[in-house]
C-alpha cells in the first residue's frame, strides 16, 4: 500500500497504478524525478524535450516494466545497458530498494 503525501500522488498516478505497494520513501523518490529531469533537460537535454510532460508514463515506468515480471532478490545484480538519461537506472534503482 502507498502512503498518500499531499501533491505528490497527482504527477505520479500511472507509477501508483501499477505499482500500489511503493513506501513513503519510494514515492518521495519518485515524485522528485519530475523536478530534477525538468531542470537537467533544460541545461542538457537528457531525454526528449517533447517528453518532459510524459516522464512517469514514457520513461519512468517504461523502464519499470521488468519488475512487474520479475522479482529481483537482495543481492541480485542487474546490468544497466545505458539507455540514456538515467533510464532504467534511477527508477529501477528506486524500486529495488524497497526502503
Amino acid at each position: 500500500m502507498y502512503f498518500c503525501v499531499k501533491g505528490i500522488v497527482n504527477i505520479m498516478d500511472k507509477v501508483l497504478e501499477y505499482f500500489e505497494n511503493l513506501s513513503i520513501t519510494q514515492v518521495e523518490q519518485f515524485s522528485k524525478l519530475k523536478d530534477i529531469y525538468t531542470y537537467w533537460n533544460a541545461q542538457i537535454n537528457v531525454i526528449s524535450r517533447k517528453d518532459i510532460d510524459e516522464l512517469y508514463l514514457r520513461h519512468v515506468l517504461h523502464s519499470l516494466g521488468i519488475a512487474k515480471v520479475q522479482e529481483f532478490k537482495p543481492g541480485s545484480r542487474i546490468l544497466d545497458v545505458g539507455t540514456g538519461g538515467g533510464f532504467p537506472r534511477n527508477s529501477f534503482g528506486y524500486i529495488i530498494s524497497r526502503k
